[in-house]
């Protein structure tokens, strides 16, 4: 198969329907020949001469052919709801009860026998076809050059318009009304990613419908794939700052959150018991903080602040996960919010210096635009230092804790600078004297001793005079780290970090368990 898809001298247009039968008939196929056929079969057709519009005809055609097969599946499973809805309808239509008690929603819908794994593998072939394209696209696709691209850019745009035009609303009631789950939402949610990154623009529209069904899919059991394509949409529609985006994608992370299946994992153990939906939160958790929560705080900062805290405390209690990606993913959420919060605090600092020189203002005067939106994710952060200073021993106590160093160093660092450095942490270290002047490195290294003795109390395996090692030489540390932010040489950054390193060095050391 390889050597078939080596060259395009290799294959014609003959070649085709033996390459889209073997795709669409074959038992399991390994991905590496999958990939391999629907590259041969884009090789194909791309042989295919253009002349009178023939080349773009023989690739509708192919693309017809590949995607009928799941838009025929989606037909039977729609039939197949209707008809479970309807039988759970007449089933709750015969059982009375208490006009207090709400209604009960139907059981997850089963399709028989072979038709989940036929989504599964015809939404495979799907990803498959919209990767290829996208791949082709970035080499330059339609050039005739040996390893040019096979797939043009009308296929993208027909692939985008069967997945999200066609297939997308059947799709969306299988998720919500049919509850469904399983193995077919890898693929499904992996060819969403590909769609959103390649035409962000061809997506939007339906935003609000993936995002429901998404979240639905994600919080019933085996939902978990459904994560990667709701982080993809927080990523893809947060960072650009929308306002009717930024709007619809906070309210996703607050229900999710508020859910008691994510909020559940709060408690400590939680995530080991269902590791793979603590991972997928966590991811989505940290795409939340990377790329919307600093517009979310000027368009819904109560919204914003409430979910900071639901975050902290889900991810410091997933930090010390046995399961390794758990707790990488757990300690990248605190990493991300706490800079998010230290970036924003540090440029409405810059932008008040700078506004104030520029009209002969003292610092601490009238606050800048979008001041007000740093100083909401400053103080929700700071409200919970111990939280955050709770996530980074958690990852330290975790497997393989070594791996995490650098992080867990970078999130106190980020504290330390809130605390220190921002308006909101100094009025805080000085008692809530808010806009005075700064308030001096000991207030605020007693508040980081409180925080960082406070954390210690989630880990019960730590003994007491190692609690008070951390209350005690930790702090200095902490802020000598911090000052580091503001240096713009790299090599003195790393430099001003390498004594908190090392204490986090020595107590992951003591702590590791490699298994």
């Amino acid at each position: 198969m390889q050597g078939a898809t080596s060259s395009r001298l290799a294959l014609s247009p003959g070649t085709v329907p033996s390459l889209v039968s073997a795709l669409q008939h074959a038992a399991e196929l390994p991905p590496q020949a999958e990939s391999a056929l629907v590259r041969a079969i884009g090789l194909g057709v791309s042989a295919v001469p253009e002349a009178g519009g023939a080349r773009a005809a023989a690739q509708a055609a192919v693309l017809a052919q590949l995607t009928r097969p799941l838009l025929s599946t989606l037909a039977a499973a729609g039939a197949a709801l209707s008809a479970h809805t309807l039988a759970h309808a007449q089933q709750q239509a015969g059982a009375p009860s208490p006009a207090s008690q709400p209604p009960q929603l139907p059981p997850p819908l089963v399709l028989p026998v072979g038709g989940t794994s036929a989504l599964r593998s015809q939404l495979r072939h799907l990803e498959l076809l919209l990767s290829s394209c996208v791949a082709d696209l970035e080499l330059g696709g339609g050039d005739d050059s040996e390893g040019g691209g096979a797939w043009d850019r009308a296929a993208f745009a027909s692939l985008s318009d069967t997945l999200l035009r066609d297939a997308w609303p059947a799709l969306s009631a299988l998720l919500t009304r049919g509850r469904m789950a399983g193995p077919f939402l890898a693929p499904l949610s992996r060819a969403l990613v590909v769609a959103m990154r390649a035409d962000a623009a061809r997506v939007e529209p339906c935003l609000p419908s993936l995002c429901e069904a998404l979240v639905c899919a994600l919080l019933a059991p085996g939902g978990h794939p459904a994560g990667d394509a709701l982080s993809a949409a927080l990523d893809v529609f947060g960072s650009g700052g929308s306002p009717h985006c930024v709007t619809l994608l906070q309210q996703v992370v607050s229900h999710v959150l508020s859910d008691p299946r994510a909020s559940g994992l709060s408690a400590g153990g939680a995530a080991d018991a269902q590791p793979e939906l603590a991972e997928a939160l966590m991811r989505m958790l940290a795409a939340y903080a990377r790329s919307v929560l600093p517009h979310a705080c000027a368009t819904d900062p109560g919204g914003a602040a409430a979910a900071v805290g639901a975050a902290l405390r889900a991810a410091a209690a997933c930090t010390c996960s046995h399961h390794r990606g758990v707790a990488a993913a757990a300690l990248s959420v605190t990493e991300h919010v706490a800079g998010a919060a230290s970036r924003a605090a540090r440029g409405a600092s810059g932008a008040a210096t700078a506004a104030g020189a520029a009209a002969g203002v003292a610092p601490g005067g009238a606050a800048p635009t979008g001041a007000a939106a740093a100083d909401v994710l400053a103080r929700s952060v700071l409200s919970c230092g111990g939280v955050v200073a709770s996530g980074v021993i958690g990852g330290l106590l975790s497997t393989f804790p070594l791996s995490r160093l650098h992080k867990a160093a970078s999130v106190l660092a980020e504290l330390g600078w809130l605390a220190g450095g921002s308006a909101a942490g100094q009025a805080l270290a000085a008692g809530g004297q808010y806009g005075g002047a700064p308030a001096g490195q000991a207030p605020t290294l007693q508040l980081l001793a409180g925080w960082l003795g406070g954390g210690t109390a989630m880990w019960p395996q730590l003994a007491e005079p190692e609690r008070q090692s951390i209350a005690g030489a930790w702090p200095a540390a902490v802020l000598e780290a911090a000052a580091g932010l503001s240096l713009r040489d790299v090599r003195e950054q790393g430099l001003s970090s390498r004594k908190l390193k090392k204490l986090l060095r020595v107590f992951a050391d003591a702590h590791a368990r490699d298994t």
